[in-house]
């Protein structure tokens, strides 16, 4: 399980306590977050993270490559577990997100399995995105709004099998996740 930037010791220990049989993992800095993003990505990975400003988007940067790069759970830096993973019930999927508004999938909890093409798009895209210079809201950039890109466009050139997403209704995997917590 990823478990956020600096200063989330707290949503780590919680998830370390909820979920025992994951290992939760993080970077200790931003020099060791730039150095994975450029063992992934190449140079276009540390220039993304350099580009990306915005903290949301910066950690949406990292939790996609993340996942991308072996698969897993990660939780937005605000989200707390609120029972068993085990109790979302999403057997098979290879990508998880909660839908949110207007359909779209949030991005308070995510899951994918090693190697899912959903996830590696979304990844790659985004780093391509902001090492080129991108600009937008965040909401298009890197979150639900790109994340529905990200799906749509798998799954137009994958198959709907290849993507095996599963997008629970919010009301659903909130009472799996709390998100929006104070810490």
């Amino acid at each position: 399980m990823w478990s956020g930037g600096q200063g989330s010791e707290k949503l780590r220990e919680a998830w370390a306590a909820a979920e025992p049989s994951l290992a939760v993992s993080a970077f200790a800095s931003p020099r060791e977050t730039v150095a994975f993003l450029a063992a992934h990505h190449g140079e276009a990975g540390a220039t993304a993270w350099r580009r990306a400003g915005h903290e949301e988007v910066r950690a949406d940067l990292l939790r996609l490559c993340w996942l991308a790069g072996g698969g897993g759970w990660a939780p937005a830096d605000d989200t707390l577990p609120a029972s068993p993973l085990a109790s979302l019930e999403a057997g098979g999927a290879g990508f998880v997100a909660g839908q949110g508004l207007w359909g779209a999938p949030g991005r308070a909890f995510l899951g994918a399995a090693p190697g899912n093409p959903v996830v590696r798009r979304a990844a790659a895209d985004l780093v391509d995105a902001l090492a080129r210079g991108d600009r937008e809201q965040p909401w298009l950039l890197s979150g639900p709004g790109f994340l529905a890109r990200a799906i749509a466009t798998t799954i137009a050139a994958k198959g709907v099998d290849a993507a095996q997403v599963f997008l629970p209704p919010e009301h659903r995997l909130n009472r799996v996740v709390l998100g929006h917590c104070a810490l």
